[in-house]
């Protein structure tokens, strides 16, 4: 299943106004919450990665990585 972070989001908030409404258990509640975390980080990891070769415009560091389609530096934080 492939799930993006806004539908993470929606998930989080349906289980927390279920929880409101009839009250889950908190194993539940725990178990729940612990996947999306699992599945948040996951998509986290998937969407970073290290470009070789490319150098930042403003710093001229070498540390760039590509998260969703653009690149940013992670020394001084320049998206490009």
């Amino acid at each position: 299943m492939k799930l993006d972070e806004i539908t993470l989001m929606e998930i989080q908030d349906y289980i927390n106004e279920l929880d409101e409404k009839v009250g889950l258990k908190p194993e539940t509640m725990e178990d729940v919450l612990k996947a999306i975390d699992k599945h948040r980080t996951e998509l986290k990891n998937l969407r970073l990665v290290t470009v070789s070769g490319l150098v930042c415009p403003l710093c001229e560091s070498d540390n760039i990585h590509n998260r969703s389609g653009y690149n940013i530096c992670f020394d001084c934080g320049h998206h490009f």
